[in-house]
């Protein structure tokens, strides 16, 4: 039987095989702040993500369901190292970080 490891890399390679997103540096780890555009709001998310980013030293990527396909939002998230967000079922993307 195939572990989680291995599908989630098979799954991982036929995403990047559908979409090239280069602007992301795939070498490097980064903080997802998982945001809403409609419900749940960060009121304060720019501040959120400055203070997280220069604490941590590391980029944020914002992720939205409403900006990002699916593919995109498991290639960030295969290569985040801290996730941010309020409660609700987008946090289930934390499945794709690394262990």
């Amino acid at each position: 039987p195939v572990g989680f490891a291995e599908r989630r890399d098979q799954l991982l390679h036929r995403v990047k095989r559908v979409r090239n997103t280069s602007a992301i540096d795939a070498e490097h780890p980064v903080i997802a702040v998982f945001a809403r555009n409609r419900t749940r709001i960060l009121l304060n998310e720019s501040e959120l993500s400055m203070r997280v980013s220069a604490h941590f030293s590391m980029p944020v990527v914002r992720v939205a369901l409403e900006d990002m396909s699916v593919a995109e939002i498991i290639r960030v998230m295969s290569r985040t190292s801290v996730a941010v967000g309020l409660h609700g079922s987008l946090l289930a993307m934390a499945m794709w970080m690394p262990p």
